[in-house]
């Protein structure tokens, strides 16, 4: 407040944050910003202390400048970068290194640098998928099993869509118990790319022919619309007349399944009532 700027925005802020992460603490901060001390009331303590400061500061004359910046952020990418992995109609791309993968309906993908880790919907199953340094399928594979101390089942080399592949399965002790594993490692140019499917030995299968369809359906990336994606970037946009947040975010283009998201975008819900010439932040497809 003291550089003349409403500190009564910040409230709406974790507000936000709060909508984004429900489970969290009270500050509605997500588990990886716990190193951040925070009251345990922060909504509540920014509402007081912007309630103080104006009168503390003589009652200053206070800016939001809204307008200006969202004309700052025109354009502005957003969301992660598609060549390092998307998934779209329930297939994982990833454009950068050409290669392709189905994903189990229903089952949920995190895309992180180390690897991709793709879970089950009751979460007693999970299939983890990286790159390994290796000289051959074969190699990475018995590497692995003689770091895993895996007992095995089944181990045959195979050829995956005319790539060399070695296929794995085995029983895996653990503390939390013994693991049934499936696992494929795929040479593709230069990389042996491994999959790991997991879960308890009761329900291996259940979950054989997931893992299988999965690991198996692995191929070359070939589909230049796939493969030529660019990132995405916040478009602002002006609304011709008053209008609820969500007919006025379906005028500006925005898809049925993005309207929460897009309302989150702009710190406000999907019944709000949106004055005439209000800028909104839009994320169009393709833009």
């Amino acid at each position: 407040m003291k550089v003349g700027f409403d500190a009564d925005q910040t409230v709406n802020f974790f507000e936000t944050l709060e909508r984004l992460h429900p489970s969290s603490d009270r500050s509605g901060l997500p588990g990886w910003f716990s190193t951040h001390p925070n009251p345990e009331d922060r909504i509540g303590s920014v509402q007081k202390k912007a309630q103080e400061w104006p009168q503390r500061l003589g009652s200053p004359s206070l800016q939001v400048n809204r307008e200006a910046y969202l004309h700052q952020i025109d354009g502005l990418v957003f969301g992660e970068d598609p060549r390092q992995g998307y998934v779209a109609d329930d297939v994982f791309y990833h454009p950068e290194l050409k290669f392709q993968f189905p994903l189990p309906s229903g089952w949920k993908l995190n895309n992180t640098p180390a690897q991709v880790q793709i879970v089950s919907e009751r979460r007693d199953g999970i299939i983890l998928f990286s790159l390994e340094p290796g000289a051959s399928p074969e190699a990475v594979a018995r590497q692995f099993m003689a770091k895993s101390n895996a007992r095995v089942i089944r181990f045959d080399a195979i050829t995956l869509n005319g790539l060399p592949a070695q296929r794995l399965i085995a029983y895996i002790s653990t503390q939390q118990g013994s693991l049934a594993m499936m696992a494929y490692f795929i040479q593709k140019d230069q990389n042996v790319y491994v999959f790991q499917g997991v879960t308890s030995q009761a329900l291996f299968r259940e979950y054989r022919t997931t893992f299988a369809h999965t690991m198996g359906g692995f191929k070359a990336l070939s589909d230049p619309k796939r493969i030529d994606v660019k990132r995405e970037r916040i478009r602002v946009r002006a609304i011709g007349r008053c209008a609820i947040l969500q007919e006025a975010l379906k005028t500006l283009g925005v898809q049925e399944k993005r309207l929460e998201q897009i309302a989150l975008l702009n710190g406000r819900r999907l019944t709000d009532t949106i004055p005439a010439n209000t800028l909104l932040k839009v994320v169009p497809k393709g833009n």
